[in-house]
Parts: structure tokens; sequence; C-alpha cells
């Protein structure tokens, strides 16, 4: 049998990747720590983003702080954030953001919110955002956003039936992507 050098360059690279990827493994494991824990019933969904090394996506046990997340995300060393801001508890869909060693609580964007399966506050949503939920269109969307702001905001999603086009079954499929923030008293 003749081996041609085509093949003995291609069965060279094979050999030289699969070592490299053996013998790297453990380098790139260290420079690429995971960033999630196992998703659990329960499990508080929390983004981290900014000047760090380790954005993503975290799937929290109950009522973690922002301290919690740091340490889950090896962070390193947290006490140059202060107390106040690493006390902070933290709820679903929240998004820690690392600025020049500030911390700062926003939350995820909708389009994120959609992904992990995440309601979106219908009264801070955008008709983009809107239109990003499963059977809602521009239309749709910006009816919605119309009837908020006539209203000052929506009350419930029940609301949303005042909509032309808008009826039970539609609303019902609509209704788990969908939240209203309660308003401080």
């Amino acid at each position: 049998m003749y081996i041609t050098k085509g093949q003995l360059r291609g069965a060279t690279v094979v050999i030289l990747i699969t070592t490299f990827l053996y013998f790297g493994r453990p380098f790139f494991h260290h420079f690429h720590p995971p960033h999630n824990i196992e998703k659990n019933a329960g499990s508080v969904v929390v983004e981290l983003a900014g000047d760090t090394d380790y954005k993503g996506i975290y799937f929290l046990p109950p009522k973690p702080t922002v301290s919690d997340l740091f340490r889950i995300a090896r962070v390193p060393d947290i006490r140059r954030f202060d107390e106040k801001y690493l006390a902070i508890l933290l709820d679903t869909g929240r998004k820690v953001v690392i600025n020049s060693g500030q911390v700062k609580i926003k939350e995820i964007d909708a389009a994120k919110r959609i992904v992990l399966d995440i309601p979106i506050d219908i009264n801070s949503a955008t008709t983009y955002d809107l239109t990003l939920i499963p059977g809602i269109g521009k239309k749709t969307a910006q009816a919605i956003v119309k009837l908020r702001e006539e209203a000052g905001r929506i009350a419930g999603t029940d609301d949303l039936l005042k909509i032309t086009g808008m009826g039970e079954k539609k609303l019902g499929k609509i209704k788990k992507y969908l939240y209203i923030r309660n308003i401080d008293p």
C-alpha cells in the first residue's frame, strides 16, 4: 500500500492536534473556569458583565448575594468592592456589572431573558423587546406600548385584552413571557 505525501501530512496534523488538545486541556481549563453551577429547581439566574474575565450567565442557589455570585464566579480579590454592594440580594433576571471597581445592578436584556425563559417586565419593555416574544409581531408590540403609555402602566396582563386582535387564546400563549414588576410604595 502506498501513502501519499498529503495523507502523511494529514495524519501528522491530526496527531499534533490530538496531542495539543490532550496536553493543553489543563492549561485551558485554568483560564476558562466553569461559569455556571448546575441549574436546579429554584436556581436564581444572574448575569455577570463588565470589567471582568468571568462574564456569563450563572445559576445560583436560592437567595444569593453579589458576594455569593463573585465567589462562585471566582472573581479575584472581592474585598476591593464596597461591602454594601456585596451584601445585595439578587433575584432572577438581574445583571451585575463591574466597572472600574464599582458594582451596578441592572436587568438582563430582553433577548437573553427570552432564551433563559425569564419573563419580561411589560411596563418597561420596548417595542423591539416585545417582538422577541413568540406570537407578538410589530403591530401588537406597538399596540401594547401605546396601551401602556395611555394608561400610565399596565396593571395586569388581562389589560392586554383591550388590544384589537388580542384574544384569550393569544394572551394565554404570551402570558408566560411577561410579568409586571411591583411598584415600590
